[in-house]
C-alpha cells in the first residue's frame, strides 16, 4: 500500500502572536508584518499569494504585499498597516490556520477595549520586570521607544478624547466576512 499523506501542517506560533492588540497610540503604523511558525514545510507552493486569505473589518482595501521566509516559517506583508479600530484574521488556506490581530490605542490588556483599567495596569507595570517583559506594541503608547511613565500620561491622553475609538470589533470569520483579498493590492 502507498505511504499515508503526511499530516497537515499546524500553526504552532505567530509574531505578533494570535489575538495580539496593537496598543500605541494611532499616529503611527499599526502591524504591518506577520510571521509564522508551522510545525512542519507548507509544501512547494508555499509562498503563493493564493494560499493565504486577509480579512478585514475596514473597507479600506488590505492584502498581501509579500510572502517571504521559508516553507515551514513563511513571513507575510500586509499591503498597509493596520488602522486604528481594525481587527485582520489572516488564514492560511490549506491548512485553514488562522490569526487574528487588532489595533486600538491604549487596549493594553488586549481584551478589544480601550477603558480606565487599561491606564491601570500600565501604570502598575512603570518600572517592574513584568512591564519590562511586555512587547513595546503593548506598553510604549507615546511611541518613543520605550516603556514607562509618559506611557502612562498618553494612555490617559487617549482615554479623555471625545473622538476616541475605545472598542474593537470582533474578529472577521473566515466563514462570514464579505472584504478579502489575498493578492497583491
Amino acid at each position: 500500500p502507498p505511504p499515508p499523506p503526511p499530516p497537515t501542517p499546524t500553526l504552532i506560533s505567530s509574531d505578533p502572536p494570535a489575538g495580539a492588540v496593537m496598543a500605541q497610540d494611532g499616529n503611527g503604523p499599526g502591524f504591518k508584518t506577520v510571521d509564522l511558525a508551522f510545525s512542519s514545510e507548507l509544501g512547494s507552493d508555499w509562498d503563493n499569494f493564493s494560499n493565504y486569505d486577509v480579512l478585514s473589518t475596514q473597507a479600506t482595501a488590505l492584502g498581501l504585499a509579500g510572502v517571504t521566509g521559508s516553507p515551514s516559517n513563511p513571513a507575510l506583508s500586509l499591503s498597509r498597516n493596520l488602522l486604528p479600530g481594525e481587527r485582520i484574521t489572516l488564514t492560511h488556506r490549506p491548512s485553514g490556520a488562522s490569526v487574528c490581530l487588532g489595533f486600538l490605542p491604549g487596549d493594553v490588556d488586549q481584551n478589544g477595549f480601550a477603558v480606565s483599567s487599561d491606564i491601570s495596569r500600565l501604570n502598575a507595570w512603570v518600572g517592574t520586570a513584568e512591564g519590562a517583559a511586555q512587547p513595546l506594541w503593548k506598553t510604549d503608547i507615546n511611541r518613543d521607544g520605550v516603556f514607562d511613565a509618559k506611557d502612562v500620561i498618553k494612555a490617559g491622553e487617549l482615554m479623555s478624547s471625545a473622538d476616541r475609538i475605545f472598542r474593537l470589533p470582533a474578529c472577521p470569520s473566515t466563514t462570514t466576512a464579505t472584504i478579502t483579498a489575498s493578492v497583491n493590492t
